[in-house]
């Protein structure tokens, strides 16, 4: 039993580091976010958004000063669950 929990635990640990590796990442946030940005203007409608369904699923959420646009530091937030 004790054998179980320590994988159980060591288990967990490696996926929160590997959770976090990801989401500290700002090249591949940046990458992301630059891609979906088919204009170039800095942030991402609602039809830029749709090219990533888990960010368009939580646009409202990421949208935080509601201007109907993410920017970079909003879709940040939401990236990790992309």
């Amino acid at each position: 039993m004790k054998k179980l929990l320590a994988l159980l635990a060591a288990s967990g640990l490696a996926l929160g580091a590997l959770a976090q590796t990801a989401a500290a990442d700002p090249t591949a946030v940046q990458a992301a976010f630059t891609k979906a940005d088919a204009n170039g203007d800095g942030k991402l409608s609602r039809d830029e958004a749709a090219k990533l369904p888990k960010i368009a699923a939580m646009f409202e959420q990421l949208d935080r000063n509601k201007d109907g646009a993410l920017d970079l530091a909003e879709f940040s937030a939401g990236y990790t669950a992309a």
